[in-house]
């Protein structure tokens, strides 16, 4: 599937490079659809849990919720003024959060979350206050890859409910080439640029990978 996705990148690109289609326009165009296809797999997912067919942590969600905001701020800072794909993060954040909110979903608050959520502080801080894009950068997707860590211990936990969660994590995959590649449409190669759709498809990918684990 990745392999046919470049593959049609490349060919957009010689449209582009023979003149039918306008760069900023295509650009647009797949940053929308990353966006779009981000927010509808989440909707289902928290429809899902809503009806009781899906578990959410909600200390989990709750710090994903307070990290994708500020991812949408970061995007906003680091003068990426079409932040579409952070905007369906917060979207689909919040609603997984209100869904279990609603369905009573189990308040999981351990060591793990605490150690988690300093770090995150921490991590957050350091890039509110640093001057530096990269630093801010790297701040935030720490914090980002630490938020994950309670989800990820409940998927050893209960490998049942994760298998259930797999497909959230693939199309998420999905969704995050499509900004990714309207980047490199762009050629914007840079880390500033970029780095942040990589980290979140390693991120995704690798939780998609846990949830289809095969256990003894």
């Amino acid at each position: 599937m990745l392999f046919c996705f470049l593959e049609s990148q490349l060919l957009l690109r010689s449209f582009i490079l023979q003149g039918e289609l306008p760069m900023k326009e295509l650009a647009f165009s797949l940053n929308v659809i990353g966006a779009v296809l981000g927010s509808l797999a989440g909707c289902i997912y928290g429809i899902r849990i809503f009806l009781g067919k899906e578990k959410a942590n909600l200390a989990t969600w709750s710090i994903v919720l307070l990290l994708d905001s500020a991812g949408l701020y970061l995007t906003y800072v680091t003068g990426n003024d079409e932040p579409y794909i952070q905007i369906g993060w917060c979207f689909t954040a919040a609603l997984i959060f209100v869904g279990a909110w609603v369905r009573k979903g189990d308040w999981v608050w351990t060591r793990t979350e605490t150690a988690v959520l300093v770090l995150c502080i921490v991590s957050v801080v350091l890039w509110l206050t640093s001057e530096a894009v990269l630093v801010s950068l790297f701040g935030y997707l720490a914090a980002a890859y630490l938020s994950a860590l309670p989800q990820a211990k409940d998927y050893l936990r209960h490998p049942e409910v994760a298998r259930k969660s797999a497909w959230v994590w693939q199309i998420s995959v999905v969704a995050i080439l499509f900004p990714l590649a309207a980047k490199l449409v762009e050629e914007k190669y840079g880390i500033g640029d970029t780095l942040i759709y990589y980290a979140f498809i390693v991120l995704n990918m690798s939780l998609a990978v846990l949830c289809m684990r095969r256990t003894a």
